[in-house]
């Protein structure tokens, strides 16, 4: 059995290294949109929890679309690649184009903020995020 968790955890961090100015490797940056696709693949399979946090990776790629995109640029071309548009990682250069835009969806209330849910496997996320006040 595949530790999901995990996988999103290594997703989350790969982004959070680039957004830091820690990521040196696009290998492995782009080996994490694999496991993107792998997760994407067997959403049905993940928790109600594993989904959410999914989500909060997926928003943190969002938020930092240029800098991932010419992190991976550098060595890598999308426009090139031939994935399904629901696996919008490998489209990085159609988000920051406009040509894919992201509506906001059912959302749950998190302690960061509001979370989309998934509809069809295809992340949609409200990038409107309202920290709660403590």
């Amino acid at each position: 059995m595949k530790d999901w968790s995990n996988m999103i955890r290594n997703f989350r961090l790969e982004t959070e290294d680039i957004r830091d100015g820690n990521g040196l490797c696009e290998l492995k940056t782009y080996y994490s949109f694999y496991v993107r696709s792998e997760l994407y693949k067997n959403n049905n399979l993940l928790t109600d929890i594993e989904k959410i946090e999914l989500s909060k990776a997926d928003l943190l790629l969002l938020q930092n679309v240029e800098t991932v995109y010419n992190h991976l640029s550098k060595k890598y071309n999308f426009i090139t690649l031939e994935k399904p548009i629901e696996e919008w990682w490998w489209h990085l250069h159609k988000i920051i184009s406009g040509e894919i835009r992201f509506e906001p969806t059912k959302t749950v209330k998190t302690p960061i903020g509001k979370l989309a849910r998934y509809s069809k496997g295809f992340v949609q996320v409200d990038l409107s995020i309202e920290k709660e006040e403590k």
